[in-house]
């Protein structure tokens, strides 16, 4: 295969399709049948859930969450940070964009968060925890208050 460019009308779909068998045929050769199209190393992604607030503390920009969907093929145990009994993560809003309500309106409000490790000195969940930083659950979504999302 060489690095040309490929037009597409007929003689370049042609070509398209010979690069493509030619792909699919070095895969088949070097991974078992039942594995040809899954992405080599790595393993199983277990570092993003989706979470109802249980309490959320302003001030520290915390809450504590239950795990309401974890990614298929991940047990509890697969979670990391998990409290009581792998139910319930404590999840951080470093940049103070989801938590910066008074509490009754966050309870109950789904979210997804992902598990980060936090830059040197960029955590505000972790204040002045000593080094080395830990990693967290930190939010990138929350649903709005139910009141305010029809109106």
């Amino acid at each position: 295969m060489s690095d040309e460019i490929i037009v597409f009308n007929r003689e370049g779909a042609e070509q398209y399709k010979k690069i493509a068998r030619e792909v699919a045929r070095r895969m088949q050769n070097e991974t078992p049948h039942r594995a040809r199209w899954q992405q080599k190393g790595g393993g199983k992604s277990c570092g993003d859930i989706r979470f109802q607030v249980l309490v959320a503390d302003t001030v520290t920009r915390t809450a504590l969450c239950v795990i309401t969907a974890r990614p298929y093929g991940c047990s509890v145990d697969d979670i990391p940070g998990t409290v009581l009994d792998g139910q319930a993560v404590e999840v951080c809003d470093p940049g103070g964009c989801f938590f910066n309500e008074p509490n009754p309106p966050l309870v109950g409000r789904e979210g997804w968060a992902k598990y980060m490790m936090p830059v040197r000195g960029a955590s505000w969940c972790q204040g002045d925890t000593p080094y080395p930083m830990q990693p967290e659950w930190e939010v990138y979504s929350l649903c709005c208050a139910v009141d305010s999302c029809f109106m």
